[in-house]
């Protein structure tokens, strides 16, 4: 009888302490809602949306007008405008790091320009790519993708604003 409780206390402590070391580990990483603000660095000034958490969607999406292509030294670039949610309009310019196919339901795959943009959810900083599109009468101006969101946060998807205005300062 001894022995069977000692293989059955080893097992039920081994599970334990597997069930806390993964726990503690997520539980090291902020949770974020379904939809967030979010503080995007530009080089003249930073803006705050809001931002849908899709982790549907691998690669972010930025709501943009005016977009249009043009080449600087030999390299493609995009100038576009945003619109912040006190609803200035600010005109950026950026190099095109790439460009991706998008597929959406019930419509055809979209050819779009992917940049680069140092974003902070919450209190962390975080640059990651982006791609921009005209993406008229969707609720957030933006989307926040997998890509961006791996091994960073953890998404509670019944709620939103876990994380306070965004707080961060752009890493050098």
């Amino acid at each position: 009888m001894k022995g069977k409780l000692s293989l059955w206390l080893l097992a039920f402590f081994t599970s334990l302490s597997t069930c806390s070391y993964a726990y503690s580990h997520e539980s090291d990483l902020p949770v974020v809602g379904y939809v967030e603000k979010v503080k995007i660095f530009l080089s003249s000034e930073n803006i705050v949306i809001k931002a849908k958490i899709d982790t549907g969607a691998k690669t972010s999406s930025l709501d943009v007008d005016s977009l249009s292509f043009f080449t600087r030294s030999d390299e493609d670039w995009v100038r576009f405008t945003v619109t912040d949610d006190d609803g200035e309009s600010i005109k950026l310019s950026l190099p095109v790091e790439r460009s991706t196919r998008i597929r959406r339901a019930g419509a055809r795959k979209d050819e779009r320009p992917v940049v680069k943009l140092g974003l902070c959810l919450g209190k962390y900083y975080k640059e990651g790519e982006v791609n921009l599109s005209e993406r008229e009468g969707m609720n957030y101006p933006m989307l926040i993708g997998r890509r961006f969101l791996s091994k960073s946060y953890i998404v509670d998807s019944s709620r939103k604003f876990m994380q306070k205005k965004p707080k961060c300062k752009k890493r050098e």
